[in-house]
């Protein structure tokens, strides 16, 4: 570790690093893209048409139907809720971290009382609903993300005007759903 500690000028460390440049730069060679993993480019890389087709893209990146992709399901109805239904858009095989999923609450919904055996993130992308969290109650709303920690006791009841829409995203660990009698919290 000494040579870390050893203060050199500016023009040594440049000598230095000259000579420690190979002399000369390597050709540039052909080499298949399954074999060029930690190599660097020497041009620019082009696709051969663009995609999409057209010129009103405004933003990079796809966009594809839910039901298109791996592990997605369609809108099921959630056993304990009272007019509430998930879609799964990320699955546990298909996402390598986490999964996702996204619940509707419909007007005069219920989810009861419950809790995981991991933490969730929800971010709620419409229309707002009252959770009670901890024994406490808040009304979150769109653009609101809720934090839940394991083992905390919940529920989301749809007391507005509209459908209550929120992704959940959850780590990709086991995890337990328990409905959660009154009297135990």
């Amino acid at each position: 570790m000494a040579e870390f500690l050893k203060l050199v000028s500016p023009s040594e460390a440049l000598a230095f690093l000259m000579h420690s440049l190979p002399e000369s730069v390597p050709e540039n060679e052909l080499v298949d893209s399954l074999h060029a993993a930690g190599r660097v480019s020497a041009e620019d890389v082009r696709a051969s048409q663009s995609l999409p087709s057209f010129s009103r893209s405004s933003m990079d990146g796809f966009a594809v139907r839910a039901r298109d992709t791996f592990g997605v399901s369609e809108s099921l109805t959630v056993e304990n809720g009272i007019k509430t239904t998930i879609q799964v858009l990320i699955s546990s095989q298909g996402g390598h971290n986490f999964s996702m999923r996204c619940f509707v609450i419909k007007l005069g919904g219920v989810m009861p009382k419950h809790t995981y055996t991991v933490e969730h993130a929800q971010f709620v992308l419409r229309w707002q609903a009252s959770i009670s969290f901890n024994k406490d109650m808040y009304t979150v709303k769109a653009g609101d993300v809720v934090f839940i920690p394991e083992g905390a006791p919940h529920w989301y009841v749809n007391n507005g005007d509209e459908d209550f829409v929120f992704l959940c995203i959850v780590p990709n660990k086991e995890d337990e759903i328990r409905m959660v009698d009154d009297n135990s919290c």
